[in-house]
């Protein structure tokens, strides 16, 4: 008691409860102990003892507990005291970072790096931020200058080697990758060295370089024996090599790849390399659709299982016996299952894999922000207007899905068997999906929505859809969007005159007779 006392009394009491305190709340936070964490480190400020420190864990505190509103509090007071601490500046923007403030985390590494000489790790962090943000020159060029803090650095070569496929840069992709495989001599760098590998190889693939990408397979089997994928990979590439565009030996369930990556559990009969090469597009485009909708994929909670055949005989055998009514169709979405199903050849047409998996993914998304039905030519003109944005050729400054549209559009209103507007915005699921219709109904359905954005009917924000859906009904259809129709078929004739695109002479078939108006 004596000893306790003079202790209390002594002229250190501040520093020895401080030091106690703090000791005390890292172990209960170690422990996942919150309330008890959180009691002893404000004790610590109270006394005050560490205080930065203190307001760190309090931070961790509110991320173990999933209060991303609260850590951002404790991240801005202990930021007050930082100062030019680089390790400290570093802990708070690895906090920001894990609690989805990816913009505070960007501003608070880029002060670190300013602050250091050298700052790898900073400029390593800096550069999977961009990428995640899905700015991929900035990820570039943040990796390469963590790679000038640390030449050889086989993180910062791999995450190059993915960037430059990415942006289309083959020569440093490839002078990268050189560098990659001298720093392979160290055993522990093997594993990226291969990981390289499949990438260039998937790359390859889709160029339609299989001589290349068998190459690179064979590279990535020397570092990653152990990867049953990989054999299977130089297996199918050997088969592409002797087979050319032929249709290949249908591939069962069973000796299917499988992957998750982003909380999507991904199942295909398409070499698994080539899925993880394209994924990067499919998710920055994802992400795109749900920054539209003033979401992210985080608050949405995307997720669900993706099924990818690699030919059109394969998805219809499977969609005959588990989805037929879909089988006519390149892809779909099931809201009921939350499964998406598409098929692709990538080595004759590459950028349709990315195409169909973000049309599916838009009616994901769709259904995540409104809950009830929705008119079936707005849920599919909404998922063209996003998978018509993918692959814009530079010279047109259109997708091949936007200029096929038009062609369609040119040729339906040429034949005279274009719909009217009350048939788009009346028609039911038969109506919408029927054989010989379908086609055009789809064109149609982008058409309008492209043209009331255009001309600012209809403004790119998720507040005014809203507001639209709330209020569309049979009468609000028939007095405000039906007068628009001469305005919309304009704006349609003037695009495709503009492209030069004519019409394609078909047999002529005349669309149904107007159905009854009829509440819904």
């Amino acid at each position: 008691m004596e000893k306790a006392r003079a202790i209390r009394n002594g002229p250190d009491i501040g520093e020895l409860e401080g030091h106690f305190c703090f000791m005390v709340a890292q172990g209960a936070l170690l422990k996942n102990s919150f309330e008890v964490a959180r009691s002893y480190y404000r004790k610590c400020i109270e006394i005050p003892y560490n205080g930065y420190s203190c307001l760190i864990g309090l931070a961790r505190i509110e991320l173990g507990r999933g209060n991303n509103s609260g850590v951002k509090v404790h991240l801005n007071s202990a930021l007050e005291l930082t100062g030019n601490s680089t390790a400290g500046l570093s802990d708070l923007a690895e906090i920001a970072r894990k609690a989805s403030y990816k913009e505070l985390a960007i501003s608070i590494y880029k002060k670190a790096a300013r602050l250091s000489g050298k700052a790898y790790h900073e400029k390593f962090q800096l550069g999977s931020l961009y990428w995640d943000l899905g700015n991929l020159q900035a990820a570039w060029s943040w990796y390469e200058a963590a790679l000038s803090d640390m030449p050889g650095c086989p993180y910062a070569l791999y995450n190059l080697v993915q960037a430059g496929i990415s942006l289309q840069n083959a020569t440093l992709v490839q002078k990268y990758f050189e560098i990659q495989k001298k720093a392979a001599a160290d055993p522990s760098h093997e594993t990226l060295t291969g990981k390289a590998a499949r990438f260039l190889a998937a790359h390859s693939f889709l160029k339609g370089n299989f001589g290349k990408a068998s190459e690179y397979i064979e590279i990535a089997v020397e570092y990653l024996p152990e990867r049953a994928d990989i054999e299977k990979d130089a297996e199918f590439l050997k088969e592409v090599r002797s087979h050319g565009s032929q249709d290949f030996i249908p591939r069962a369930w069973g000796n299917a790849w499988s992957l998750e990556i982003n909380k999507y559990r991904i199942k295909t009969c398409i070499p698994l390399t080539v899925v993880q090469a394209a994924w990067p597009r499919v998710w920055k485009e994802i992400n795109k659709i749900a920054e539209f909708y003033g979401k992210t994929p985080r608050k949405l909670q995307l997720k669900g299982d993706i099924y990818l055949f690699k030919s059109e005989n394969e998805y219809k055998s499977w969609c005959e016996k588990k989805h037929p009514k879909c089988m006519w169709a390149g892809g779909f979405y099931s809201p009921a299952k939350d499964l998406i199903v598409s098929y692709g050849r990538p080595e004759i047409a590459p950028e349709r894999l990315v195409t169909v998996i973000v049309h599916e993914a838009a009616h994901q998304i769709i259904r995540r922000v409104w809950k009830e039905k929705l008119p079936i030519w707005f849920d599919e003109g909404m998922a063209q207007y996003f998978d018509t944005r993918v692959n814009v050729d530079e010279h047109w400054g259109y997708s091949n899905e936007r200029l096929s549209n038009f062609a369609i559009l040119a040729t339906a209103r040429h034949n005279g068997n274009a719909f009217s507007l009350k048939q788009l915005l009346w028609a039911d699921y038969d109506e919408f999906y029927g054989e010989g219709r379908r086609e055009r109904y789809y064109a149609q359905a982008w058409s309008f929505l492209e043209f009331m954005f255009e001309a600012g009917k209809l403004k790119c924000n998720r507040v005014q859809i809203k507001d639209f859906l709330r209020r569309y009904d049979n009468k609000y259809r028939q007095q405000k969007y039906l007068r628009w129709e001469e305005e919309w078929i304009k704006w349609e004739a003037d695009r495709i005159k503009a492209l030069g695109i004519s019409a394609t002479p078909r047999k002529v078939e005349k669309p149904p007779e107007d159905k009854k108006e009829k509440d819904k």
